[in-house]
């Protein structure tokens, strides 16, 4: 269905560019190994870090995924091809497609395919974009596969889901079946959920329909409703017990039978007991006096009337002041009319002193009778009146302060009597009274919680009956896939027998949790190696499984140096020679299926010496032209 030509790397999208690297690959098996160390007094490294786990990103990269490698790594290549290219020809049900995914500096939206070459790449008319690829390769390998949601992801299974379990990272060390991407803070690496992961192989290998997606999602929300519900019970039963607990030592001298009691009769005696204790307090208040607010509203009065006459007295002195003045300005005038006479002076409005005094300027003084201003005369006479009535009035007003200051002075002796009466009667019957307000209020929560928690509990109980029915659902939908697993089952079963030397039974079991390789328990089979091998066994028995026709499985898998995970040599070449054996099972046919692994580790001599040429690229740290690029990172 898919399987990849080459691979290279150019330094520019260019018709004059130069090739760093370019790999060919086949259809079978194709492996990336490196030098054997010497093994004499050599201490470097010689096939460790040279670009193996590289190139199955970059081969990843080029079928969809976000990004090929951590910050660094593309910094560093940045740095190095800042213009750079990887190229893919990728052959998809019999066409071939040539991509172009930037490495340097051009942002990754400058991915282009094209089934004319470099040329047509670099020609916009003939181009396409790589997103528009993507869901050409998803509707070309994967477009009869049924539509399935990915529970956590909150979609349907894409291409690029596919390319996470068909090219595991090798950072994960191939530890399960179901862990591709190591995470991280990248979210090109990051992946899908585990549960996802679940989803993909099902769909991928027709164990898993649409409708059976539906029952597998409510499934799971039913358990964790369950689950939410369950925790939030022990939480409310955790509450009220503290509630109870509280209520009990709170009220174990006034409620004899209190220790007797529990749940909603415990809240509903301890509303009873405590409504009648504050109806007897507020009966008993009501029949006290308060004289606060009798004393309060006197005294409120004085000071208003004190206030009132302040204002009265102020108004009396400011007309009296008026007055003062107006008779004082009157005043001087005459004397100063008399001054001017004495002295001789007259108004320059006159020819002659005579003829200014006949017409009364500039005058004589007051004690020369007849010729003072009768107009003045009458003026002074009303001011000094004015003087004399208002100096009476802030007398008398005088008088009514000193007398309302004394009443104010007792007032506010009887105000603060009558707080203190307050204080030492009221008040207290005003605290019990409040206390039993607060203890119907925490009895009312108590009664309110415990109904509550009844109502979950109800509710609980009955996601029993339905999560026992959604799992007879379940199940019955997994039997429709019983024969398709089983022979998913014999080809693992086979698999996992090749790669270990001996006859291994077990099956692959499918379950509402998702779908697991199971090989029987034996003290000979458990450890990291044979862990590793299982899952090898399992890719591998899906990939041939396959090519007999089950599922949606594109037959083409990257292993990146499984060996890393610490299996065996002798284990190791095994899983060389039965995937050349599945090669050879084509005969004279070209086979359907694409397997690449890199590895450290060299193949067997029939491997290495087999005239298909398996091995396509062999690196080696010590010399440049032995790195993928050329150049060490």
């Amino acid at each position: 269905m898919l399987w990849i030509r080459r691979l290279s790397v150019i330094d520019k999208l260019s018709m004059d560019h130069r090739i760093v690297r370019s790999v060919p690959f086949r259809r079978g098996l194709n492996i990336v190994n490196t030098k054997v160390h010497p093994g004499n007094k050599e201490t470097s490294t010689v096939g460790h870090s040279v670009g193996k786990s590289l190139m199955t990103r970059l081969i990843r990269y080029c079928l969809g995924e976000q990004g090929f490698g951590d910050r660094i790594i593309r910094q560093s290549i940045c740095d190095f091809l800042p213009h750079g290219y990887v190229m893919a020809e990728i052959d998809i049900v019999g066409e071939t497609w040539f991509i172009a995914r930037p490495v340097g500096v051009e942002s990754s939206r400058m991915s282009w395919a094209a089934q004319d070459g470099l040329s047509a790449i670099v020609d916009e008319s003939k181009r396409i974009n790589f997103t528009s690829f993507i869901e050409y390769i998803y509707q070309a390998v994967l477009g009869s596969m049924p539509t399935i949601q990915l529970p956590h992801a909150k979609r349907s299974v894409s291409w690029v889901d596919s390319v996470g379990w068909l090219a595991p990272d090798q950072a994960c060390a191939h530890k399960s079946h179901v862990e591709w991407r190591p995470g991280g803070s990248s979210s090109s690496s990051r992946g899908l959920k585990i549960e996802d992961n679940h989803i993909v192989i099902r769909t991928l290998m027709d164990l898993l329909g649409s409708e059976d997606s539906e029952m597998i999602t409510k499934h799971k929300n039913l358990l964790s409703q369950q689950g939410r519900m369950g925790h939030q019970i022990e939480l409310a039963e955790a509450i009220n017990k503290n509630m109870r607990d509280r209520l009990r030592n709170r009220l174990a001298g006034e409620i004899a039978e209190i220790a007797d009691l529990d749940g909603e009769l415990l809240a509903g005696r301890i509303l009873e007991f405590a409504s009648k204790q504050r109806e007897s307090l507020e009966r008993l208040l009501r029949e006290i006096d308060d004289p606060v607010p009798k004393w309060a509203n006197s005294n409120n009065d004085l000071q208003k009337k004190i206030g009132a006459a302040e204002q009265s007295r102020q108004r009396e002195i400011n007309d009296r002041e008026v007055a003062e003045a107006q008779l004082e300005m009157i005043q001087d005038d005459s004397n100063e009319l008399a001054r001017n006479a004495a002295m001789g002076n007259w108004c320059n409005l006159f020819l002659t002193r005579d003829e200014a005094v006949s017409r009364g300027c500039p005058g004589v003084g007051d004690d020369e009778p007849g010729l003072m201003d009768p107009r003045k005369s009458r003026k002074v006479a009303d001011y000094k009146a004015t003087i004399v009535e208002c100096s009476k009035r802030i007398e008398n007003i005088d008088a009514q302060l000193v007398e309302l200051n004394k009443q104010a002075e007792v007032s506010k002796c009887e105000l603060q009597k009558a707080r203190e009466t307050v204080a030492n009667r009221i008040d207290p019957l005003k605290a019990r009274i409040d206390n039993y307000v607060q203890l119907e209020r925490e009895a009312q929560t108590f009664l309110t919680s415990l109904q509550k928690t009844a109502k979950m509990i109800e509710e609980w109980k009955n996601l029993k009956p339905e999560i026992k029915s959604s799992l007879k659902l379940r199940h019955d939908a997994d039997l429709r896939y019983q024969k398709n697993r089983e022979t998913l089952s014999q080809h693992f079963c086979f698999a996992v027998s090749e790669l270990t030397g001996r006859d291994v039974s077990g099956s692959i079991e499918i379950n509402a949790n998702g779908i697991f390789p199971r090989v029987k328990d034996d003290a000979r089979s458990r450890g990291e190696a044979l862990g590793t091998t299982e899952v090898l066994a399992f890719d591998l028995g899906c990939l041939a499984a396959s090519i007999e026709g089950l599922g949606f499985h594109p037959r083409f898998i990257v292993h990146d140096s499984p060996r890393d995970a610490d299996m065996e040599e002798p284990l190791y070449h095994r899983l060389f020679e039965f995937v050349a054996g599945l090669e050879d099972a084509f005969g004279s046919r070209e086979p359907s299926f694409q397997y690449i692994i890199t590895t450290t580790t060299m193949p067997p001599d029939e491997i290495v010496k087999s005239n298909k040429k398996f091995v396509r690229l062999t690196l080696d740290k010590r010399i440049k032209d032995g790195l993928l690029l050329c150049e060490n990172f």
